[in-house]
C-alpha cells in the first residue's frame, strides 16, 4: 500500500496540485511545470490555470476521495491481491456477490451502504483505490490551512465519493466527511406553509453538496477532482471542526434507517472492519 504510484492515469500537474491542498504546502507554486512525458498529460491536458488562486469567504471546497487516497498512497496493486478479498478486509458488513445480477457485493463500510466497499479500479493504472483512510481528518485539516492561507473566517470542506441509488440508473454524490458547516439543516418542529409542524424533515446540505459538486467533476476523464462552491445563504457555517455531537445524527444504524424493512432482511456477513452491537451510536449494527 506504501508503494509509489508510477503511472497513474491522471495528469502529474493536476496530482501535484491536489497534493499540495490536501498537505497544506503552497496552493500554487509558480514554478511548478507539468510533466508533459507523462500520457496522461499528452492525451489529455488539464485544463487548470497556474496562478494565484482565491477562496471566497463563507465557500465550500469539495475534494475527490480519490485523490486524497493517491496522495496517501493508499492503494493496492492489482497483481498483489484480489478485488474481493480487498472488500472484505475493508467493510462493516457485505453481501454476497452471488446476490447480484451483476455480480457485485453490496457493503457497509464507513457506516455508509455503497458497492464494493468503495474500492475504485478506474483512472488506477493497475491499482486498487481504496477510501481515504481517516476523511473526517482530512477534511478537517484542510479546512484549518484554508482559513489560514486565505484569511477567511469561514470555509467549508467536503470529501466525495460517486454512488449508486435505487432504482435510478446513473450515479450521483455522496458526502464521506464535511468541516466547517453544520451537515443537516433541522426542520422537526418548525412550521410548514399551513402552520404544520414537521416532524422528521432534515435537509441533507454535506449530501447535496457533493451531489452537486460530484456532477462538475465528472466520472470518466475530467480531471477535475477540485469543486468550489459558494453563494450558499441555505448552509450554517461554522469556525470548529465538526464535534462528535454534531457527527453522531448524520448517520444511522440499521435498526434506525427509514429502510430498515429492506437492510435487515438480508443475510450480511461481517467484514474485518465489523464493530459489533456495542457500537457507538450512528455506528452499524445488526
Amino acid at each position: 500500500m506504501s508503494r509509489h504510484l508510477s503511472k497513474l492515469v491522471v495528469c502529474a500537474a493536476l496530482i501535484g496540485i491536489c497534493i499540495n491542498v490536501v498537505f497544506g504546502q503552497h496552493l500554487a507554486d509558480p514554478n511548478f511545470k507539468p510533466d508533459v512525458a507523462n500520457p496522461a498529460y499528452t492525451k489529455n491536458p488539464p485544463r487548470v490555470m497556474f496562478g494565484s488562486p482565491s477562496l471566497e469567504e463563507k465557500s465550500v471546497l469539495a475534494i475527490s476521495s480519490k485523490v486524497v487516497s493517491l496522495c496517501e498512497q493508499n492503494v493496492v496493486p492489482m497483481t498483489d491481491t484480489d478485488k474481493e478479498t480487498l472488500m472484505i478486509q475493508q467493510s462493516q458488513l457485505y453481501l454476497p456477490a452471488q446476490l447480484s445480477k451483476y455480480g457485485c457485493h453490496f457493503t457497509i463500510t464507513h457506516n455508509t451502504l455503497i458497492a464494493m466497499a468503495g474500492i475504485d479500479e478506474s483512472n488506477g493504472d493497475g491499482n486498487y483505490i481504496l477510501w481515504p483512510k481517516d476523511p473526517q481528518q482530512t477534511a478537517n485539516s484542510v479546512r484549518a490551512y484554508l482559513q489560514k492561507r486565505f484569511g477567511l473566517q469561514y470555509a467549508g470542506v467536503i470529501i466525495t465519493d460517486s454512488a449508486s441509488r435505487p432504482l435510478r440508473r446513473g450515479v450521483g454524490g455522496i458526502s464521506l466527511a464535511h468541516s466547517g458547516f453544520a451537515a443537516l439543516n433541522d426542520y422537526v418542529g418548525k412550521p410548514d406553509l399551513f402552520g404544520r409542524p414537521f416532524d422528521v424533515s432534515q435537509a441533507d446540505i454535506a449530501g447535496g453538496l457533493a451531489d452537486a459538486a460530484v456532477l462538475q467533476m465528472g466520472e470518466g476523464t475530467e480531471q477535475t477532482p477540485l469543486v468550489v462552491v459558494n453563494d450558499l445563504p441555505f448552509v450554517t457555517f461554522q469556525d470548529h471542526d465538526p464535534t462528535p455531537e454534531e457527527l453522531a445524527p448524520i448517520k444511522l444504524s440499521l435498526g434506525d434507517d427509514l429502510f430498515a424493512p429492506f437492510l435487515g432482511s438480508v443475510d450480511w456477513q461481517k467484514g474485518k472492519q465489523y464493530q459489533g452491537d456495542g457500537a457507538a451510536p450512528g455506528q452499524t449494527t445488526v
